[in-house]
């Protein structure tokens, strides 16, 4: 599935799963809700889809991680994110 084809939100998880998980080794509901500016319960269900497209390893009051599907996703999200930056800057 390439980035075209996720939602705005799915890109946005992804995006941020990948960037917390480098200081640790899961993120808790908490922390991502948080980070994303929602609920904890809308943080559970998405971390569920999620699990269920294969992207992300979510175990309850654990924490969740990408998996390797999951986190060639956020690279391919954060280069789409970086090339439109650069062209905007660059155009505007």
């Amino acid at each position: 599935m390439g980035v075209g084809e996720m939602s705005p939100a799915i890109q946005d998880y992804v995006k941020a799963i990948y960037f917390l998980t480098a200081s640790a080794e899961a993120v808790s509901t908490n922390v991502l809700a948080r980070r994303l500016g929602t609920s904890q319960p809308a943080v559970s269900k998405m971390l569920k889809l999620l699990a269920r497209r294969g992207w992300v390893s979510h175990n309850p009051y654990r924490g969740a991680s990408l998996t390797e599907t999951g986190t060639a996703a956020a690279l391919e999200v954060i280069r789409h994110h970086r090339l439109l930056e650069c062209y905007l800057s660059e155009h505007l």
